[in-house]
C-alpha cells in the first residue's frame, strides 16, 4: 500500500477523498460502515493552520468547527470566543495524562553518575525547589495538573492529598514551598554553590518557550544558572539520542489508560522501547515492575505501584512538573459529539465523531 498513490485500506466510518499535504484533507461518509446509522457526519474537511491567531479567526468565522488536538486555544482566546459566540460553542477541559518535565543526564556530571552522592543531592534539590503551581499559572493558564509518576486521577494508587503529603516538592502551598525551597538551598550551599557561585549548565528545550523560561527562573532560586537552548524537534532528538545534554525537556502522552502505560513508555530506557533518555536504571524498581505484571486487581497492584512511584520520584532522573489540560473547543450543535475523557482519545474518530 502506497499512501502517496492514494492506495488506502481501512474499515473506518469515513473514506478518503482528497489530500493536499500541509494544506487540507477531505473525507466523506462511508455508507457501508459496519455500525448502522453511523457516522452522523456527511464528511470531514481538515485544514492545516499552523498559526494560532489564524486558527482562532477561522473558528470565530465558522471556517472550522473544532480545534484539533495539540492546537487548542489559550484560556484567554477561549474566554473571548465564548463571550462572543455564547451558547454556539463549548470549551470542555480535557486532561492530557502523561509525564511532562525534563530529564537529567545521570551518566555524567553535574547530575551524574546516577548513584554519586553529590549528583543525587543536586537532583533532589531541584525536585524540592520547583513551584508547580506557579509553573501551571504562568505556562498553562492554571488548567494543568501535577505530573506525578502515575496519573493523579488514579486515586487507587495515591489520592491527590497523598501525593502532596508523601512526595516532597509537589505541594506548592506557600508555607510548605518555602520550607522545601530553604532545604534545597541548604543542599546546594553544602555542595559549594550560592549566589556568587552558580552551577552553570545547559537546558535543551523544544516545547513552549515560556515553559523553558519559567524553569530557568525557578532554578536560579537555588543557584542553578541554565543556558536555555531552544531548538527544533529534529535537532533536539539528535541531542537526546546521543546523550548530549545535561537537562532536556521531555513530554510524553499516555498511550493507553493503565499504569503499565507509564511503566513501559516513561520509565523504560529508549533501548527497551521507552522514553527514559537519562541513562537511569534501577534494579529495585524493575523487580517490583516484574512482580506486578500479570496481576489483575487494583488491590493487588497498588502496593507495588506505590513503592515504584517513590523509587522513581526519589531517583529524580526524570522530574515531572505539570501536564496541560486542553480546551477542546467545538460547535455546540454537533449531534452525538461528546468530548473525550482524555486527550489521547482524540486519536480515534470513534470516541469523538461517533459517540451517541
Amino acid at each position: 500500500m502506497e499512501f502517496a498513490k492514494g492506495e488506502l485500506v481501512g474499515t473506518g466510518p469515513f473514506k478518503f477523498v482528497e489530500l493536499e499535504l500541509e494544506n487540507f484533507l477531505r473525507l466523506e461518509r462511508f455508507d457501508g460502515f459496519f455500525r448502522d446509522g453511523l457516522p452522523y457526519l456527511d464528511g470531514i474537511n481538515g485544514f492545516a493552520i499552523p498559526d494560532a491567531a489564524t486558527r482562532v479567526a477561522a473558528f470565530r468565522t465558522g471556517q472550522i468547527d473544532a480545534f484539533p488536538i495539540f492546537s487548542t486555544p489559550t484560556k484567554r482566546d477561549a474566554d473571548q470566543l465564548k463571550a462572543e459566540l455564547k451558547d454556539d460553542v463549548v470549551f470542555p477541559i480535557v486532561p492530557a495524562p502523561g509525564y511532562r518535565g525534563f530529564q537529567f543526564n545521570v551518566s555524567r556530571p553535574p547530575f551524574g553518575p546516577q548513584d554519586d552522592p553529590k549528583a543525587r543531592k543536586l537532583r533532589w534539590a531541584v525536585q524540592l525547589a520547583l513551584d508547580r503551581d506557579e509553573f501551571n499559572t504562568l505556562v498553562f493558564d492554571g488548567l494543568g495538573h501535577l505530573s506525578t509518576p502515575y496519573f493523579i486521577e488514579w486515586d487507587w494508587i495515591y489520592t491527590e492529598k497523598e501525593w502532596l503529603e508523601n512526595f516532597p516538592g509537589l505541594d506548592s502551598t506557600p508555607e510548605v514551598k518555602q520550607k522545601h525551597l530553604a532545604e534545597a538551598r541548604e543542599i546546594m550551599q553544602a555542595e559549594g554553590f550560592g549566589p556568587d557561585n552558580m552551577l552553570k549548565t545547559e537546558y535543551v528545550c523544544n516545547y513552549v518557550q515560556r515553559e523553558c523560561e519559567v524553569l530557568a527562573d525557578q532554578l536560579k532560586r537555588i543557584y542553578i544558572d541554565l543556558d536555555v537552548l531552544v531548538m527544533d524537534f529534529p535537532s533536539l532528538a539528535v541531542r537526546r539520542g546521543n546523550g548530549d545534554f545535561s537537562l532536556i525537556a521531555v513530554s510524553k502522552g499516555m498511550p493507553f489508560p493503565d499504569p503499565d502505560a507509564f511503566n513501559i513508555s516513561f520509565f523504560f530506557s529508549q533501548e527497551d522501547g521507552g522514553s527514559l533518555y537519562s541513562g537511569s536504571t534501577n534494579p529495585e524498581w524493575r523487580g517490583l515492575f516484574e512482580q506486578q505484571v500479570g496481576l489483575s486487581s487494583r488491590e493487588d497492584r497498588a502496593p507495588f505501584l506505590r513503592d515504584m512511584a517513590k523509587i522513581f520520584y526519589e531517583e529524580a532522573a526524570w522530574i515531572g512538573i505539570i501536564r496541560p489540560s486542553l480546551l477542546q473547543g467545538h460547535r455546540s450543535n454537533w449531534r452525538g459529539y461528546a468530548a473525550p475523557p482524555m486527550h489521547a482519545s482524540n486519536y480515534t474518530l470513534e470516541s469523538t465523531w461517533l459517540a451517541r
